[in-house]
């Protein structure tokens, strides 16, 4: 595929790359404060599709296509703010997006389309202060359709998200945050729990217009929030 690595300054800026078959990883940034990643298609990647290991600036990762790997479709590590979106991703054997920060600034992920993920979730994200997921499609995952994780402080928003087929998991579930909102979501055929919201014991939580259909345990299960 492409790699490129520096030396933990300066930035990246990957665009309109087609890459196919390859053994290893599609796209490949390795210590670069900052990333533009946009409008790249990937397919046939023995490991991930994606993959940016930050050096502390922000991530812009967008309009991206992603098709068959064997691990990934996109992962991003060690920026302090990213947002992804309007990403294309279909039959990936692990996570098709992963976003992990660096326990500050903010994450966002926004009309992301991820079909099938067989062996992990459809949109996963840890250590972002703030995060906002919304509009992205989730379809047939083997574990939960969006997991986002924060610091035990901070805000998240999941909003028109739709979530259908999850084998093993929750259809949205995020914990570690202190104010905490799902509104507008669509989640159906799930093993476990639609929405799972757990709090800090500190903060509120709001749910609102999400419709629920066809899951294994509770429609809407929430923990730890005082103010609900």
């Amino acid at each position: 595929g492409i790699e490129a690595v520096g030396t933990g300054a300066g930035s990246l800026t990957m665009l309109d790359n087609d890459v196919a078959t390859v053994g290893g990883y599609g796209i490949l940034g390795v210590l670069f404060t900052n990333a533009t990643v946009s409008g790249n298609a990937v397919r046939n990647a023995g490991l991930t599709g994606i993959e940016l290991d930050g050096a502390g600036g922000v991530a812009t990762i967008s309009n991206n296509t992603v098709a068959m790997t064997g691990d990934e479709g996109i992962y991003f590590d060690d920026f302090a703010s990213a947002t992804t979106s309007g990403n294309s991703i279909a039959n990936v054997a692990g996570n098709g997006i992963e976003a992990v920060g660096l326990s500050n600034g903010n994450l966002t992920i926004t009309g992301n389309n991820l079909d099938t993920a067989t062996l992990g979730n459809g949109i996963v994200a840890s250590a972002f202060v703030n995060v906002i997921a919304t509009g992205n499609a989730v379809s047939d995952t083997g574990l939960t359709g969006i997991m986002l994780t924060g610091i035990g402080g901070g805000n998240v928003t999941a909003s028109g998200n739709t979530v259908d087929g999850v084998t093993s998991g929750d259809g949205i579930r995020f914990a570690s945050y202190v104010t905490a909102t799902a509104s507008g979501n669509s989640i159906a055929n799930v093993s476990d729990n639609g929405i799972e919201a757990v709090g800090t014991g500190a903060g509120s939580l709001t749910m609102l217009d999400n419709v629920i259909a066809s899951v294994g345990s509770h429609g809407i299960q929430a923990i730890s929030f005082p103010n609900a």
